[in-house]
């Protein structure tokens, strides 16, 4: 249809971010996305944070899963050197800690 789902802000938003951070957790959305061929290992600007690190840290199961589905790239790492599985362990969230280690 002619969208360029992988469009970012002169701030680095996109609209994987704009799912991701949303008050409420959208499979749906987020599955629109990925089968629109968003690219799901995009970096933030500033942080460096990858949409897989920021489903983790904001503890969406859902998403996270429909990420490592996906094939979300778990050796990325952030601006202070961390991946996707450090993020997990700080969120001290054994759900996500278990998913992550399917992968």
């Amino acid at each position: 249809n002619g969208v360029d789902v992988n469009l970012k802000t002169k701030f680095g938003k996109s609209a994987l971010s704009t799912v991701l951070n949303a008050k409420i957790e959208s499979g749906e959305r987020l599955q629109a996305l990925l089968d629109a061929g968003v690219n799901i290992n995009t970096q933030n600007y500033l942080t460096k944070q990858t949409p897989l690190m920021q489903a983790i840290s904001r503890g969406r199961v859902k998403s996270t899963t429909l990420l490592l589905e996906a094939g979300s790239d778990l050796t990325l790492i952030d601006k202070h050197g961390k991946n996707a599985y450090e993020y997990a362990q700080k969120s001290n969230n054994q759900e996500m800690i278990q998913l992550l280690e399917q992968y």
